[in-house]
């Protein structure tokens, strides 16, 4: 005879500050007591201080792409519900200098400060 249990599913949620680019944290649910939590970030490596614990931050983290999985398991049903996030971590935008030349036959210039940047494309930078 099985038994069949009415778990809740796996949720998993990220938050970052725009402004920091190296970490983010990660929130995962734990639905009811007995239920555990693992969290695995790839790319690896990514060092997770406590990856059971529901709420971690995870630091210096390399500019690119990650998938955060969150997998929830019992006694008696290991594994049985995960949730992915997937996000990215930004390079800080680097700043170069800019050079406008005005002369004396023409008062008058133009000049795109970001042309010469190293920006990630996608996202709107104001000056």
């Amino acid at each position: 005879m099985g038994w069949i249990y009415d778990l809740e599913f796996a949720d998993a949620s990220f938050t970052s500050d725009p402004c920091v680019t190296e970490e983010v944290q990660l929130d995962g649910n734990i639905p009811a007591a007995g239920v555990t939590g693992l969290w695995i970030v790839e790319p690896a490596p990514v060092n997770i201080d406590n990856p059971s614990d529901q709420s971690i931050m995870i630091f210096d983290l390399d500019p690119g792409t990650y998938t955060a999985t969150w997998t929830l398991s019992t006694d008696n049903c290991p594994e049985y519900s995960n949730s992915e996030v997937t996000f990215d971590v930004l390079s800080a935008p680097v700043a170069n200098n800019d050079e406008l030349v005005i002369d004396d036959n023409n008062p008058f210039g133009q000049i795109d400060l970001l042309a010469n940047d190293d920006i990630f494309s996608g996202y709107n930078y104001v000056v």
